[in-house]
């Protein structure tokens, strides 16, 4: 088959303070250079949790749409019903929420069944930014304000060819 179509359904958790869950859904439309290796272009839709600020002990998650746009690489590693892959997508994601957009990575590898479904694991990674705020009885504002880093979210993804 020379091109595809899949749908993606995903689910992650945080592993760092930056974030803590995300979930969502995804469209990929490929072209299979051999059987081997396909190259992708596709749109995701996703919601994510993350840590937005902390008042002393007390952490508050911010929850958002992000709607990534990416450039999916993909390299096979058999050609059998069952076989194992590696799976690269970069992508750039707009922030409905508060306007912040981001770059986005999530390598990736997984085993495609039958040339119908792909299972997958990996870890998505982004710039991010919290607010650590003071204590509503402190006067001072050291070590407080924005903490910026990478957010690491663990993904579970699986994916559907469609015709």
């Amino acid at each position: 088959q020379k091109s595809y179509k899949s749908v993606d359904l995903f689910l992650g958790f945080g592993v760092n303070e930056f974030n803590f869950w995300a979930g969502g859904i995804g469209l990929t439309y490929g072209l299979n250079f051999n059987n081997y290796l396909s190259l992708g272009l596709g749109l995701d839709c996703r919601y994510v949790n993350d840590l937005s600020s902390s008042e002393g002990s007390t952490m508050h998650h911010s929850s958002y749409l992000l709607v990534p746009a990416h450039i999916r690489f993909k390299a096979n590693f058999g050609t059998k019903e069952e076989a194992p892959f590696f799976m690269f997508d970069a992508g750039y994601a707009y922030n409905f929420w508060n306007l912040k957009s981001v770059v986005l990575f999530e390598p990736s590898f997984g085993v495609t069944y039958k040339n119908k479904i792909t299972v997958a694991a990996g870890v998505i990674i982004y710039p991010a930014e919290y607010i650590k705020a003071a204590p509503i009885n402190s006067y001072s504002s050291v070590g407080y304000g924005p903490v910026e880093g990478v957010a690491c979210t663990l993904c579970v993804r699986v994916g559907f060819f469609i015709k």
